[in-house]
Formats: C-alpha cells, structure tokens, sequence
C-alpha cells in the first residue's frame, strides 16, 4: 500500500513591476517623467497582482511607488508655482521701478534703457518727465495692470500700467526688452506712453514716415 505526497503550494513570488515602480521613484522621481513611468509601474504592478492574489505579492511596494511618485510631482509643481510668482514679482518690480523713473523730473535713480533699440536723448528724457510732473503733479503709485509676452528668443514684455499722482490721474503702456543670460530676467526700456486727461505723450517719439513724393510733382516743381 503507497500513499500519495501532496505537494506543497508554492510561495508567492514578488511582482518585479511592483520593485521597479518604488526604485524608480526613489531613484529617478525628481524628473516627472520618470515620475510619471513610475505611477504607470506601480498601477500595472496592482493591476497583475489583483488578478493573481496568491501567485504574486508586492501590493505594498507598487502603492508606495505611487504615492512616493505622486508626492514628488506635487512637490515639483507647487516650487514651480512658487518659482513663476517669484519671478513675476521681480519683473513687476522693475516695471514700476522704471515707469517711476520715466515720470519724474529728478529720479533716484534713472531708468535703464534697451542699448540694441534707438534710446531717447536725455533732453528727451528730461522734458517728457517736465511733463508728465506738470501733468500729474508728484507721483503717488504706479500700478500694473497686464502684462504680455512676444517673441521667443529676445521676448518683448509689454505692461499697461495706472498712475495716480497729486493732481490727476493717468495710465499707459511700456514695452521692454530682457537681457539674455539673467533670472529673473533683467528687463530694458524700450519705449513707453502717458495719457493723462486726455492728452497722450510718447518716449521715445515716433517719426512720422515720409510719403514717398509725386514724380509728375516734383517735376512740375524742377520746371517752375
């Protein structure tokens, strides 16, 4: 008489996917792609693991990789929130900055102009801050209002801006250009406007192009 040996079950093995999904949020997570590749493991990992719940094991591993991954991606996009509002406020900054020396007569400090576009004279500087003082009164507050971006390689910034000063109030616009190489990004005067009770003045002034000349005109004029 013989009796028959049940084999024993065999153990559970461990989901590699499940391994893979944690190593590769704790090796390679600040990069968001890899991030991303390792949620993807993790939930492949669980989705394997469902289907075969005695077979194989690591459930713990595949949802620590998710979360260690869903963390990071978390942490990555409030620093780069936190990152844009820090530069905005610099290139705020600067935009008051040099309106506030473009309006007034005897700045501390003067504004710093584009050197690459066609920067007004200082006599030019001098009377459109003459006359804006004379308009406005002593500046009080310059405020943005909105912002724009154009171009990519050398980005022009544009900013409306309101001025309140002692006797009336205005408003206008400002472009600048940014200097390579610098973060936040260094902006330049380019130009800037002032309308102030209707009446509005540019820095620097546009040239009025010329109209090219009547040649039955100007013969008649050779002839006389």
């Amino acid at each position: 008489m013989t009796t028959g040996s049940t084999a024993a079950p065999a153990a559970p093995r461990l989901e590699p996917l499940a391994l893979a999904s944690l190593l590769t949020a704790l090796v390679l997570g600040w990069c968001p792609l890899t991030a991303f590749a390792a949620i993807g493991l993790g939930v492949a990992a669980v989705r394997r693991i469902t289907r075969e719940p005695g077979v194989r094991t690591g459930r713990g591993l595949a949802v620590a990789g998710i979360a260690v991954a869903t963390g990071i991606l978390i942490l990555e996009a409030w620093a780069l929130g936190r990152l844009q509002q820090e530069i905005q406020a610099a290139m705020d900054a600067q935009s008051v900055a040099s309106v506030e020396a473009a309006l007034t007569p005897l700045p501390m400090k003067a504004a710093e102009w584009d050197a690459r576009s066609t920067a007004p004279t200082d006599g030019a500087q001098a009377a459109f801050a003459r006359a804006a003082a004379d308009r406005l009164g002593t500046l009080k507050d310059v405020s943005i209002t909105h912002r724009t971006a154009e171009g990519l390689t050398e980005p022009v910034i544009g900013v409306t801006f309101n001025v309140s000063g002692e006797r009336a109030n205005g408003f206008g616009h400002a472009t600048f250009a940014t200097q390579p190489g610098t973060l936040p990004p260094r902006l330049l005067l380019r130009s800037i406007e002032l309308e102030v009770g209707g009446e509005r003045r540019r820095l620097p002034e546009q040239v009025a192009e010329a109209t090219p000349a009547d040649p039955a005109t100007a013969e008649q004029k050779e002839a006389k």
